[in-house]
């Protein structure tokens, strides 16, 4: 499992012989094993298959690239955990949650871009800050989520 496109004929899943879509070239040329249509496409139509747990100890949400069961630290926590065929999670080496939590980003920066947005334009940048600073929160927490 990996790094697929859809066949714009039979819309059948193409697997790809690479890791992540970083290693494709900006334009490439697939032949569908389905129905043999051949088509190039773009870096940007392949699609990486990854699943999505979040960590028992520090609910930290991280993914992982191939498929169940593998054994797995979390990026948070560095707890060791099993995940089986069912996608359930057995928790093997207990570490402690990091502080602040997993989670807590996109509340920090929606605070903190309330108070700077409020100093600098009052209500309206307060608001506008808080949506701001919890998007940049959000997206630090899911790049920190990423694991292969």
């Amino acid at each position: 499992m990996g790094v697929f496109v859809i066949c714009r004929r039979c819309n059948q899943k193409v697997y790809l012989e690479v890791r992540t879509k970083t290693e494709l070239a900006p334009l490439f040329t697939v032949r569908c094993p389905f129905c043999s249509l051949e088509h190039t496409y773009r870096q940007f139509e392949a699609t990486e298959e990854h699943w999505d747990f979040t960590c028992s100890v520090c609910n930290g949400r991280f993914f992982i690239r191939n498929p169940p069961p593998r054994l797995v630290r979390c990026p948070h926590c560095s707890s060791r955990i099993e995940i089986d065929y069912s996608g359930r999670l057995y928790v093997l080496e207990r570490s402690q949650p990091p502080v602040p939590a997993p989670g807590a980003r996109p509340v920090a920066g929606a605070i903190v871009g309330s108070l700077l947005g409020g100093v600098v334009a009052g209500p309206i940048g307060a608001l506008l800050g808080m949506i701001a600073g919890g998007a940049i929160g959000a997206s630090a927490e899911y790049l920190e989520a990423r694991e292969d």
